[in-house]
C-alpha cells in the first residue's frame, strides 16, 4: 500500500488589532463635529505613551479616528 505524502505546512505571523479610547479633553462647541475639528488642531492628546513592558508589544500605534459626546456642564 502506498503511503501518502504528508503535507507541507507553512508558518504564520499572526498579529490583533487593538482598539483602545483615550480621553482627550472637553471642548466648547456648537456640535460635535466642530469638537473634533478644535481637538484636531490641539497637539498636546497626540502622543500615545505606553509602558516599557507594553511598548514591547505593541507596533504602529496611531489615532484612527476621533468622536466627540455631549455633556452636561
Amino acid at each position: 500500500m502506498a503511503r501518502k505524502k504528508a503535507k507541507a505546512t507553512k508558518r504564520y505571523m499572526v498579529t490583533a488589532s487593538v482598539t483602545a479610547t483615550k480621553f482627550v479633553g472637553y471642548f466648547e462647541a456648537e456640535s460635535a463635529a466642530d469638537a473634533v475639528e478644535q481637538a484636531e488642531k490641539d497637539d498636546d492628546w497626540s502622543y500615545i505613551g505606553l509602558c516599557h513592558q507594553c511598548s514591547e508589544k505593541f507596533e504602529g500605534i496611531e489615532v484612527d479616528e476621533l468622536f466627540a459626546e455631549e455633556v452636561d456642564q
